[in-house]
This record gives C-alpha cells, sequence and structure tokens, in this order.
C-alpha cells in the first residue's frame, strides 16, 4: 500500500524558538524550511499530491509568485527537494474538491482536459488524476428522504466526470506524456461507482481514484470498495481520494486498493477537539495555550471590555511556565492543573480539564521515539501556534506511518 501525501505546503522552521515565538529565519522562505521527509530518517511516505488548485489565481492559491515561477521553473521534484534516488513519486491532481460546492459542469472539455494536461507536464508529474466533477452528498441520504430520484445535479457531475476522464485519456495518449493517467471515479452509492469504474475500464484506465468518499462513514466506504472490487479488471488498481481509515486498510488492500492519500494527521494536530496529538494505541486532545496577542476571539473580548489583557497575558505565561516546570520535574500534576483552570475561567473556554489532565499524567512525549518529540518536549502537545501545530502534525504523520508498517500495509 502506497501513502501520499496530499499538501506541499507543510513546513518547517528549524530556527523556531519556542521561548522567544520567534525563528531566526524571520517570515522564512520555502528554502530555509523542512519537509516532513527531511525531518525522518525514513520515508514516512511514498509522494505528494500536487493539486492544481494551489496554482490558481484567487482565494484557493497558496503560493506566492516568486513560489509560484520557481515551481514551474524547476519542477516539482527540485522543488520539493525530493530526493534523486528516491522512490518518492509526485501525483497530480485538478483540485476539484475545493470547487465541491459550486457548477463545475460548464466550460469546453478539450480546453479543460488541456489545461490539466499541461499543468502536469510543466512540473513533472509520475501520476496524474483526470479532472472530475465532486459530488457533494452522501450516497445514504437518498435513502432516508422522500426524493424518487437521485438529484440531477449529482447525475450531472457523475456524468461530467466520465466525459472528462474520456477526453483527457484521449489527450493523454494523443501527446504521449510518459506519467501514468489516473481516471477518477465518482457516484453517490455502490452501484453508481461501479457503473463509473466500469466506463472508466472500457476507456482504458488501469489505475482509477475513488473520489468523494472521505466525507462518508466507514461502513459506507467499505461497501463502496468492496462494490468496485465485484467489477474490477485483473489489472486494475484503485487510489482512494483523501481517505485513510488505517482500521480498513488490510480490506481495502484486499479489495484492490494499492494507494491512498490523506491530510488527516496534520488537520487533526490542529483542528480535531479530540485527536490533536497521536500515539500508539490511544490519542490525546493538545492542551490550549493562546496566545493573547494574537488570538481573534481574546482581542476582540479585550476591545469590548470583557477581559483585561494584562491578566490575559499574565495567565499565559504563568501557564507557559508552569507546563515547562512539570516537563522538567519541578512542578506537580496539580500545579498544572490549578493554573490551567484559571484560564478556562477567565477565558470563558470549554472545560477540558479531564483530558489534559490524562495526558499530563501518561507524557507520551515522553517516550515517542520521534524526533519532534525528543527536541520539543512538552511544547509539542500545546496548540498555540503554527510552528507547534505543523510539529505535531509531523509527530501524528510519523505514527500513522509507524502503525502502517507495523501492519505490513507500508510498500517499501
Amino acid at each position: 500500500m502506497k501513502f501520499f501525501w496530499p499538501d506541499p505546503l507543510d513546513l518547517i522552521d528549524p530556527t523556531f524558538n519556542f521561548k522567544s515565538e520567534e525563528g531566526l529565519n524571520g517570515t522564512a522562505k520555502q528554502q530555509n524550511q523542512l519537509f516532513p521527509h527531511e525531518v525522518f530518517d525514513f520515508p514516512l511516505y511514498h509522494g505528494f499530491v500536487v493539486s492544481k488548485i494551489y496554482f490558481d489565481k484567487g482565494s484557493c492559491c497558496r503560493w506566492n509568485s516568486s513560489q509560484l515561477n520557481r515551481f514551474f521553473r524547476e519542477g516539482a521534484k527540485r522543488f520539493l527537494r525530493l530526493p534523486l534516488e528516491s522512490s518518492l513519486s509526485v501525483m497530480g491532481d485538478s483540485g476539484a474538491y475545493t470547487k465541491a460546492a459550486f457548477d463545475q459542469a460548464k466550460g469546453h472539455l478539450i480546453d479543460e482536459c488541456l489545461e490539466v494536461i499541461n499543468f502536469y507536464n510543466s512540473i513533472g508529474v509520475d501520476y496524474g488524476l483526470s479532472p472530475d466533477n465532486v459530488i457533494s452528498g452522501l450516497w445514504n441520504e437518498i435513502r432516508t428522504t422522500n426524493q424518487g430520484e437521485v438529484p440531477k445535479d449529482w447525475q450531472a457531475r457523475w456524468a461530467r466526470t466520465l466525459e472528462l476522464a474520456e477526453t483527457f485519456y484521449f489527450l493523454h495518449k494523443k501527446k504521449m506524456s510518459k506519467w501514468v493517467p489516473m481516471g477518477v471515479a465518482q457516484g453517490w452509492d455502490p452501484i453508481s461507482y461501479q457503473k463509473s469504474v466500469k466506463a472508466l475500464q472500457q476507456i482504458g484506465y488501469k489505475y482509477i481514484a475513488l473520489g468523494g468518499l472521505n466525507s462518508l462513514n466507514s461502513k459506507d466506504i467499505v461497501s463502496t470498495v468492496k462494490a468496485c472490487h465485484e467489477i474490477k479488471n485483473n489489472t486494475t488498481n484503485y487510489h482512494l481520494l483523501g481517505v485513510s481509515r488505517l482500521e480498513h486498510m488490510e480490506l481495502f488492500k484486499q479489495n484492490g486498493v494499492i494507494s491512498f492519500d490523506s491530510s488527516m494527521p496534520i488537520r487533526q494536530a490542529i483542528n480535531d477537539d479530540r485527536n490533536n496529538y497521536h500515539f500508539f494505541g490511544r490519542n490525546y486532545l493538545a492542551i490550549r495555550v493562546p496566545k493573547s496577542s494574537a488570538s481573534p476571539k481574546l482581542t476582540r473580548l479585550v476591545a469590548a471590555g470583557k477581559l483585561e489583557y494584562k491578566e490575559l497575558r499574565r495567565i499565559e505565561l504563568l501557564t507557559l511556565n508552569v507546563l515547562r516546570s512539570f516537563d522538567e520535574g519541578n512542578a506537580s500534576l496539580q500545579d498544572v492543573l490549578d493554573i490551567l483552570n484559571c484560564g478556562i475561567k477567565y477565558r470563558n473556554e470549554k472545560d477540558y480539564s479531564k483530558e489534559y489532565k490524562q495526558l499530563l499524567k501518561d507524557k507520551p512525549w515522553k517516550v515517542c521515539p520521534c524526533p519532534i518529540c525528543k527536541e520539543m518536549g512538552i511544547e509539542v502537545v500545546m496548540l498555540r501556534n503554527r510552528e507547534r501545530n505543523l510539529r505535531r502534525g509531523f509527530h501524528n504523520l510519523f505514527i500513522f506511518s509507524k502503525q502502517l508498517k507495523k501492519s505490513s500495509l507500508f510498500q517499501e
């Protein structure tokens, strides 16, 4: 099973100082920051997914002009600093998922496909996903409503996706591009996915990505993958877009899935309300220590006269000091819980005392073998700023990769 990492702009500043909250690089440029494969001494993934949406003008573009120019000038592998001797690959994606809420069934088929193909050719990918129209709905919702038929918008997106895939395959062959074309299957239930896969196989695709599944529950994903396996040709392989259900990976593999991508390790490190810090057999909630001067919510409350900045800052600094003292063995568990409770009450936050107590009792960062935890200590379990949060995401990625390898699902 191959695992692809979907965000090439998740980097950390190696010079960042957690006490001064600054890095020597200032607003560090990409050249001075580190990718996950430059932090760990073994590969955590088999390559990157590079989405065209990163390069399109507008709110979705996360690249500045110099990065864009250098990416096209150097190519994806050099920009991402993938070792020449490694087998790390680049998978190109059209970025349709970020436009799922908008009408995508417009535009000339050939023009749309050529734009994507030219992008893949220009950056040098190993695999290229056909442009698709994401169906933003759960297939089982249809069964629980009184609607007599599938929404027309879903049907239009399904049909358009197959039209794009056929045109894309033809143009890829005509241009004699060296990378492997991947057809994208969309659907709203196992039967519609089956029909999509059948059509893609008839077009000629041997590598098919199953899209639109990441928001479904595990039961629905499993039933869809099984259904697609029933009509799979011997030469066909599947890729799961945005799906990382580790507990089902062995079943996915048995049903023809050879690869997947997911940003879950970093996404949960930052945005989840239960599983910020992953560990073997158990996940933990990170300790919320907001920066008084950088939190929009706290800034609004101070401006409204509901909180005093000096008191916020006093509690913030005391919390950091007590947490660090605890990590060094110079403060008790109760000392930490007392100051955390003080901050929770003053900032009127949700009470996570129980979760914090479990994390502080177990101290998983003390026994974690990853270089992130060894370098950061207790800082890794503080949900506070980008540098801490991304490092915790890198740690989660390390744990995820280790779990894959332990289950013999990580292809060496």
